[in-house]
This record gives structure tokens, C-alpha cells and sequence, in this order.
């Protein structure tokens, strides 16, 4: 992994580097050039020099006239301020400004003397030994008559030049560093400027990735970052409301799947739960909490639904359907599965939706079970009158007393037929008032209502010598149907006066149970066995079906006291022991 660097370094450093080599091959330039213009300037300079001693010079120059020609070099030498020298073909010296000619050597071999003895002016810089010390040179020719005759040589001491150069070295050299000095500033100012606009931009780009997408950032001075700043406060502000669609799409989603009553859960390709609403976690008794990324087979343990999902991915277009059963075929679910599709890479999974139709398949059963009990009950008193009709009407009874005993059985079995119609139509009535939401209460005095429904029954209980006593309290004030109350504590009383022994006694007590209102029927009848009581508020059951029709029962009563108690948002229950009689059991609430 190769090795960030911060801009600072990137930029900065490298730059200041640029800066600090221009600012010195510069400065390296301009003194080379200053030094070798110098330098043009002096052998000019000499040159000229060299031109006037020239002409100042006697007509004879060899070293018989050496008074004449040193005298010249000395006095001109003066005036210009340099070193003049005169020198013969043969090397010999005839003049100088600042030796004895008599104590100089040979100077034909030095390199300016010997271009101007060809004829041309020579240049030279070296250290001289005469004078100890650097010098440079300019020597021309002296001609007479087309041939060199003498050497006319101008020299300075280059101290003069070393010290132009010195003072060009501290100008050029401080220039340069207050350049660089300067440069280095503005760079680092500038670096800085820049480094501060992008960690800005930086951390409104942190901002935005941690959600932050009200911030903005603010916008720069440069254009460039300027521009920049706009567009990720725009690319900010698309992403908020894109990001505010996706999470309100994802709360819809998620309302809707909370509010399912169906189960949803959706697996990927590997069998891994993408998501499950709040009915399947119910269903399939687990926490929906950390559910994601686990494989169905740790969260549902049915065989058949892992089995299901594995044929449900196992499908390119087409549905999938199938019952499962829970718990031991107590609970049945209908499964249907769905293909999820990718655009671009196919199938990535399936939805599977669980509807819990236990409720249904028991209603399917009550519904038939039902219908073939009403077929059963009224088939049975419809088979007997047109029995006895057929009897009448091709066997003439032999006397009137016959005649009256079979009318009297059509009769009571008509009379059967009509209750049962009746008491049929009594809890359709009472179903539909309660599911539609229409049952009118009223606040009135359940002493009142309990004292009515006894009334009512209190004729066929003398009958069989049955004492009906009533305990309940007279302020007791509820809020229910008084007409169906009525009916449901009737249906209590005509089931013990039926079922009870003769001269036995009937208790009709109530009480107020905090909100709660009680209503007991008890009789000292003989009983009920305890296999019976789970179904004994079902429509047509019966204990005793033979006993039950001879004392005119139609197998609705107790049904219609179940629903009468439900509309009223209350519940029934039965206590009972053989030979010792049963309680019949009304609760409801106070208020309604």
C-alpha cells in the first residue's frame, strides 16, 4: 500500500523547491552573465588603453630608447590607473608602469603576448608572479610598416572585478532570498488557504456521509472551489431528498407490513431472511429483532416451511402454493411465494406471505356441522308430521280419540319446528346486530330485567312444582339490550325448569364484581359430566338428544345465551358436577 501525503507536502515543499532552483539558476545566470559582460568591458576597457599608449609611444621602442618608453608607460599608467608594459619580439621588456623593465624576464610565452605578436589582440587572466597577484590582460600589436615591432600590453588588478563581483554576489544573493523568502511566504500562504478551503470541504463531505445533509458548506472565494462547494451542497441536497423518499418508502413499507395480518417473510438465494414482519413473528414465535442475515432454519423450526422456501427458490416465474400445519394441525396457514427480481441479475430470492386460515377451516367445519344439524333438526319434525299426515290421510283413525292423539303429535312437532325456526332466527339476529355494531343498550335496573325473565318462566316452573328464587340487588344499574338480556337469563330458567327434577329449586343471584356484572342460574338438577361441558354452548349439542326433544329442547338456547353475552362483550360458562346440579354463568361489563 503505497504512502499518503497531505497536499501541504504535495504542493508546497515541491514548489518552494521549483522557487528556491529558479530563484538560484537565475541568480547563477545573471552573475555569469554580469561577470562575463564585466569582463567584456575591461579587456574593452584595456584595449582602448592599450590603443592610447600605442600613439603616446616614441617611433623607437627597443631597448636603447628604455628611458623614453618606460617613462611613457609610468606616466600614463598613473593617469589611467592600470599597468602598462612594453615588449619587444624577442621577449625583452622596454617599459613598464610598475617594475623595472631591467629585472623582467621573457614574456613571449605568455598567452596575450604571443596573440598580439601574431598581430591580434590578445586576452588573458592569471595569477602574476611579478606582481603576486591575479591580473588580467589586453596586449595589441605594434606595427610599423605591416610588421610587429613591439607588444603594448594594459593590465588590472583583478581585485577591482572580484570586488564588482562581491557586491554583485550580495545583491544578486539577497535579491534571490528575499524572492525566495518571499515566494516561500505567498506559497505557504497560498497552500494553506487552499488546505483550509479542502478541509472544510472534508469534513462537509464527513458531515454528509454521517447523514448531515441540512448542513451546507459554506462557499469559497476561489472560483474553482467555489463551483465545487456548490455542487456538493447540490449533490447534498439531492441525496436528502432522495434519502427522506427511500426512508419514508421504507416506513410505508414497513407500516404495511406491521399492519398485515398475513406473515411476510422474504429470503435471499442462500436461504437468508431479508426481512419479516411482526405477523410471521407471532406465527412463528421469534423476535423480529435480529432476524436479518440469519438462515431460516434457525428462525422457523418447521420442517414443512423449509422445506416450502427451499421449493420456493427453486421457481424462475411462477407462484408457489401450499397448506402447512403448526402445532400439531392445530393451526393451518396458507403459503404462497413469490419470485424477487433483479433487472440485472435474475432472481435474487422470494416473498412468501403466510395467511393463518385456522379460523376459517373452523368456520368451514362449524358451517358444514352446522348445516347438517339444522338439516338433522328440522328433518326429524318435518318426517314426523308428514308421517302422521300419511297415517290420517290413508288410515282413517277407527274413533275421534285416535284422530286427536296424531293431530296433537303434528302439533307439538310443528311447535318443535317453529322454536327451532324461531330460536335459529333469534341468533342470526343477535350475530348480526353484534358484527355490525348496532346492539342498542340502555342503562336500566338489572333487578328489573332478572325479575321479568322470572316472571316469564315462573308459570312453567309451578308446573313441576319448582320454587324460582331471586337475589339480586336493586341498585345495580347496567347498560345493556334489556330485550336480549331477558331472553339470554329466560333461556337459563327454561333450561333448569326442562332439565331440573321435579319440586326442585332454582337460584337467579347477581353482583357487581368490580367492573364486572354476574349473573348465576343455578338448579339442583342432576348434572352434567364434565366430557360434555366444553361444547355445551354450541349450536344443537346435546347431552341427552332423545331427553332433550321430549321436553322441547331445539339446541339454540344455551348457544343464544353465548352470543347474547358476547354482544355485550361479556362471556358464558357452565360449572357442573352429576347429581348435584349445574351454575350457569353470565359476565359482562358495568359500563357496556
Amino acid at each position: 500500500m503505497s504512502r499518503t501525503r497531505s497536499l501541504f507536502s504535495s504542493l508546497y515543499l515541491p514548489y518552494l523547491l521549483l522557487i528556491i532552483a529558479s530563484v538560484f539558476v537565475v541568480s547563477w545566470y545573471g552573475i555569469h552573465t554580469f561577470q562575463t559582460l564585466s569582463l567584456k568591458q575591461l579587456a574593452s576597457r584595456l584595449e582602448s588603453q592599450a590603443y592610447l599608449v600605442r600613439q603616446a609611444l616614441p617611433d623607437d621602442v627597443s631597448v636603447g630608447n628604455l628611458a623614453a618608453v618606460d617613462s611613457v608607460c609610468v606616466v600614463m599608467g598613473k593617469i589611467a590607473g592600470i599597468r602598462i608594459t612594453v615588449i619587444l619580439p624577442t621577449g625583452e621588456v622596454t617599459g613598464d608602469s610598475k617594475t623595472d623593465p631591467g629585472t623582467m624576464n621573457d614574456h613571449r610565452s605568455r598567452p596575450e603576448v604571443r596573440t598580439a605578436l601574431a598581430g591580434k589582440a590578445g586576452v588573458s587572466s592569471r595569477f602574476s608572479h611579478t606582481l603576486n597577484a591575479q591580473m588580467h590582460y589586453v596586449a595589441v600589436p605594434l606595427k610599423k610598416e605591416g610588421k610587429v615591432i613591439a607588444v603594448v600590453r594594459t593590465a588590472i588588478a583583478a581585485t577591482e572585478i572580484d570586488e564588482a563581483m562581491d557586491r554583485m554576489y550580495f545583491r544578486v544573493g539577497g535579491a534571490g532570498l528575499l524572492i525566495a523568502l518571499t515566494a516561500a511566504f505567498v506559497s505557504f500562504y497560498i497552500a494553506r488557504r487552499h488546505r483550509r478551503m479542502l478541509q472544510e470541504m472534508q469534513r462537509g463531505a464527513e458531515r454528509f456521509a454521517a447523514g448531515e445533509f441540512d448542513t451546507r458548506l459554506p462557499e469559497s472565494t476561489v472560483e474553482e472551489f467555489a463551483a465545487l462547494d456548490r455542487t456538493m451542497n447540490k449533490m447534498a441536497a439531492q441525496l436528502d431528498k432522495r434519502i427522506r423518499a427511500i426512508t419514508q418508502q421504507r416506513e410505508e413499507q414497513e407500516a404495511v407490513l406491521a399492519g398485515m395480518v398475513e406473515g411476510v417473510i422474504a429470503v435471499d438465494r442462500e436461504e437468508r431472511i431479508i426481512i419479516a414482519n411482526q405477523a410471521a413473528a407471532r406465527m412463528f414465535d421469534f423476535s423480529t429483532e435480529k432476524v436479518k442475515g440469519r438462515f431460516v432454519q434457525e428462525i422457523v423450526r418447521n420442517g414443512d416451511v423449509q422445506r416450502f422456501v427451499k421449493q420456493a427458490l427453486q421457481q424462475k416465474d411462477e407462484q408457489l402454493n401450499a397448506l402447512i400445519m403448526l402445532d400439531e394441525g392445530s393451526k393451518v396457514l396458507q403459503a404462497c411465494a413469490s419470485v424477487i427480481h433483479d433487472p440485472q441479475h435474475g432472481p435474487r430470492g422470494s416473498v412468501i406471505v403466510f395467511n393463518d386460515i385456522t379460523r376459517m377451516r373452523k368456520l368451514e367445519l362449524t358451517r358444514r356441522e352446522f348445516v347438517a344439524n339444522v338439516s338433522h333438526e328440522l328433518k326429524t319434525p318435518i318426517t314426523s308430521i308428514k308421517g302422521y299426515i300419511e297415517t290420517l290421510r290413508d288410515e282413517a283413525p277407527t274413533s275421534d280419540e285416535e284422530r286427536e292423539k296424531f293431530l296433537g303429535i303434528i302439533a307439538r312437532q310443528a311447535d318443535q319446528l317453529t322454536a327451532t325456526i324461531d330460536d335459529l332466527l333469534a341468533l342470526g339476529r343477535i350475530e348480526r346486530e353484534a358484527d355490525s355494531m348496532k346492539l342498542r343498550k340502555e342503562q336500566c335496573s338489572l333487578y328489573d330485567v332478572l325479575q321479568e325473565a322470572k316472571m316469564l318462566c315462573q308459570k312453567h316452573a309451578e308446573e313441576k312444582g319448582q320454587t324460582i328464587e331471586l337475589a339480586v340487588p336493586e341498585e345495580i344499574i347496567v347498560a345493556v339490550n334489556s330485550r336480549l338480556m331477558e331472553q339470554a337469563v329466560m333461556n337459563l330458567i327454561d333450561n333448569a325448569v326442562k332439565y331440573g327434577n321435579q319440586g326442585g329449586h332454582i337460584d337467579i343471584r347477581a353482583a357487581q364484581e368490580g367492573d364486572e356484572v354476574v349473573i348465576e342460574v343455578k338448579d339442583d338438577g342432576p348434572g352434567i359430566s364434565q366430557e360434555h361441558l366444553p361444547r355445551l354452548f354450541e349450536r344443537f349439542y346435546r347431552t341427552d338428544r332423545g331427553r332433550s326433544r321430549s321436553v322441547g329442547g331445539t339446541g339454540l338456547g344455551l348457544a343464544i345465551v353465548k352470543h347474547i353475552a358476547q354482544a355485550h362483550k361479556g362471556s358464558a360458562s357452565v360449572e357442573s358436577e352429576v347429581g348435584k346440579g349445574s351454575v350457569f354463568t353470565i359476565r359482562f361489563p358495568a359500563e357496556g
